[in-house]
């Protein structure tokens, strides 16, 4: 009996450790900053698309796998050309725009640890020139309903533990 005992004590013991491990880092190109910015009213179209994320940026051949799309309210997309990375920069130039209103980015990219990230913000060109330029912090947005790495540990914890209480209430119980 105290050879099962120290058995599922080390078993505990082994598993608790496991999971107290630091986690191996997840790495993911997060956008950090955009120009224009997300919500950012223009009096002039911008001619460049230029967007910061937190990781070094994949380039494999013609870079096909990070890219910026800019669309019109009306659903149009505005025709981009010479989309170049450069480390955790990736920008596009855009051809010029005369028809006012919000123009949507999305974009998608390849961090050099090959896990990709999308996103997509607005921005408005309005064609008169009494209009101020605002500019909003970019918050990320975190993917919604999707449990990070950190929520599974807490609960293979909290599993490993109430496992481990109740194993050794058990063994208690049997030997007086």
């Amino acid at each position: 009996m105290k050879m099962r005992r120290r058995f599922w004590g080390a078993i505990f013991c082994g598993a608790i450790f496991l999971c107290l491990q630091t986690p191996q880092a997840q790495a993911h190109g997060d956008l950090v900053s955009a120009t224009p910015a997300p919500n950012e009213i223009l009096s002039i179209f911008p001619t460049s698309i230029s967007l910061v994320f937190t990781e070094k940026l994949q380039e494999i051949g013609s870079n096909k796998i990070n890219i910026i799309l800019v669309l019109h309210a009306n659903g149009s997309q505005v025709a981009t050309k010479n989309t170049t990375v450069a480390n955790e920069k990736l920008t596009t130039e855009l051809e010029p725009q005369t028809e006012p209103g919000t123009y949507t980015v999305m974009w998608r990219n390849v961090s050099v640890d090959g896990h990709a990230s999308e996103g997509k913000y607005d921005f408005t060109y309005q064609s008169t020139s009494a209009v101020p330029s605002t500019k909003m912090d970019v918050v990320p947005e975190e993917p919604s309903g999707k449990k990070t790495n950190s929520t599974y540990i807490f609960l293979g914890l909290f599993f490993l533990i109430a496992v481990g209480i109740s194993l050794f209430f058990k063994f208690q119980k049997s030997n007086p």
